[in-house]
């Protein structure tokens, strides 16, 4: 067991602190990092975020991990960082933090939500794309402000 590879792993419990699990024989530590992880916690199934490398103790039992959820990096530095800093201030747990940061669902990966958003005027109807062409004409003459009007659902948010 000594020999094994170790991880932090933080819980959406509200201690402010990681526990300790061992990544299973033949999956390398790299395919666990800042990753999604389903763990056995106090006999309930947990999903948890894995923040770090850790070290053997001898302190208590080091229990495995069950499941890698996320095939590809969920959890970024910068994303750790603001959420010990979030338990820190408000006396959470950093599993409890990072639980409504990364949620349950699959998130798109970042090309995805780019291509996602941008804008697509081949989709728009004729009275839109006229529209939005006059937009852009009073754009290219340093008019900043634009007001649309219509009922819901009469296309704002295409044009917009």
């Amino acid at each position: 067991m000594k020999n094994s590879k170790y991880v932090n792993i933080a819980l959406p419990v509200k201690i402010n602190s990681t526990f300790l699990y061992h990544v299973p024989d033949g999956i390398d530590i790299q395919e666990v990092l800042y990753k999604r992880v389903m763990v056995n916690f106090n006999g309930r199934l947990l999903r948890g975020y894995s923040l770090s490398q850790g070290k053997y103790t001898k302190a208590f039992k080091i229990k495995p991990i069950l499941k890698i959820i996320d095939k590809r990096i969920v959890i970024k530095e910068k994303m750790i960082e603001f959420a010990e800093w979030l338990a820190n201030y408000y006396f959470a747990g950093i599993g409890e933090v990072l639980s409504i940061m990364i949620p349950k669902g699959i998130r798109p990966a970042e090309e995805d939500i780019i291509s996602k958003f941008t804008p697509q005027i081949n989709k728009l109807t004729i009275l839109q794309e006229k529209i939005y062409n006059n937009i852009n004409n009073d754009i290219n003459d340093n008019k900043k402000k634009f007001y649309l009007y219509g009922v819901t659902g009469s296309g704002k948010t295409e044009i917009y």
